[in-house]
């Protein structure tokens, strides 16, 4: 059995300063960034590369949960990579005992792609059993990404139209 979850993750821009950086630069930095936490491994990244030259405006934070597309939108961008998470950092990311996690992994194959409407994530709980809860699985790796990748990335934030 496999389980996985569907979300909604982006990696856009903090915004600031007005500046610009190519496709290429954009696809180095999550590479990076992702490649700086000791978690994640395995970090393979496809796109479009007859943009990898366009410029990208990186001053405007965008925010999908005000409805504001997803930014950079990249054609035939997928990135896939490996995550694990100990019990015991699942169970601080969502604050919840890890008697009561019901993830029942602690390896993750995460992938983002970009399709025609916008981005779209899944998330599949390596190993879990038919008790597993992929909803779960995804509110934990969104959480656990936001906050790491804001610590390694000066132009980075993890999106989500999800609140919290």
């Amino acid at each position: 059995m496999k389980a996985f979850g569907i979300g909604c993750l982006h990696f856009s821009f903090k915004g600031g300063a007005d500046k610009e950086i190519t496709v290429q630069e954009y696809i180095d930095e999550v590479k990076a960034s992702l490649e700086k936490l000791s978690t994640v491994s395995d970090v393979e990244i496809y796109f479009d590369e007859d943009i990898k030259d366009e410029k990208i405006n990186i001053s405007v934070s965008t925010h999908m949960n005000d409805g504001d597309p997803c930014h950079p939108h990249i054609p035939f961008f997928e990135l896939s990579f490996s995550l694990y998470l100990p019990k015991r950092v699942q169970s601080e990311v969502i604050n919840r005992e890890q008697d009561y996690l019901n993830t029942d992994t602690e390896n993750f194959q995460v992938i983002f792609k970009h399709d025609w409407h916008g981005p779209f994530s899944v998330v599949e709980s390596v190993g879990a059993g038919s008790e597993a809860s992929p909803s779960t699985a995804i509110q934990i790796i969104r959480k656990y990404l936001k906050k790491e990748i804001d610590n390694v990335s000066d132009i980075l934030q993890l999106e989500s139209p999800q609140v919290s």
